[in-house]
């Protein structure tokens, strides 16, 4: 009769553990806070809103897809590495290359003014370290890039970029006023240096 007891008396014990260990674990999944789950809109204005909204990080750890790669190209503040892994993705979701992705980044940058001017600087090495024939190839876009942007500081990367890809200043000679050669930023001369006709101080 005791043994009976006993066993029972073990039984509710293991069960009444079991119970409380339970609460514990629900309790300690109700203090933590709910994932985000982010489902950017359809339409690209709608997308670049809800995307804005996000903190760096937030921004990095969201799902990728087309809307989330401009982004990553276009947020002031991140590593290169996100560039770079935007313009893949770009390309390979349009169907295009690296160069002519980050070719019309520059120019959507371009159009949203002073304020991107840090992020066209970190595109710039980007451009300029491309081959000599991938930038000839794209030279009617550097010579809009150089004579057509609204910005200084994206008409002098244009005029940096036509100087590389013909290794030489003659050719993209008649876009230097446009460029401002005067203010030029140090990309500009240091893809100068093995031209036959470098640009003055």
């Amino acid at each position: 009769m005791r043994n009976g007891q006993f066993h029972t008396r073990c039984f509710f014990l293991a069960v009444f553990a079991i119970f409380m260990l339970l609460s514990l674990v629900n309790l300690a999944a109700d203090d933590e806070p709910p994932k985000k789950t982010l489902l950017p809109p359809k339409s690209p204005r709608a997308a670049a809103y809800v995307l804005g909204r996000l903190s760096n990080q937030e921004l990095i750890e969201a799902p990728r897809g087309e809307f989330v790669y401009v982004a990553l190209l276009e947020r002031k503040g991140l590593e290169k590495r996100y560039r770079v892994e935007a313009l893949d993705g770009l390309a390979k979701v349009r169907n295009t290359d690296t160069l002519t992705e980050l070719v019309k980044g520059i120019q959507e940058l371009d159009l949203k003014g002073e304020e991107s001017e840090s992020v066209l600087r970190d595109l710039a090495s980007l451009l300029l370290q491309n081959k000599t024939a991938d930038l000839a190839a794209k030279r009617a876009d550097l010579e809009k890039l150089a004579g057509e942007s609204q910005l200084p500081l994206t008409r002098q990367l244009g005029y940096a970029a036509l100087i590389t890809a013909d290794a030489s200043a003659d050719k993209s000679f008649p876009f230097r006023s446009s460029a401002t050669p005067a203010f030029a930023p140090r990309f500009i001369r240091k893809s100068s240096r093995s031209c036959t006709k470098p640009i003055p101080p």
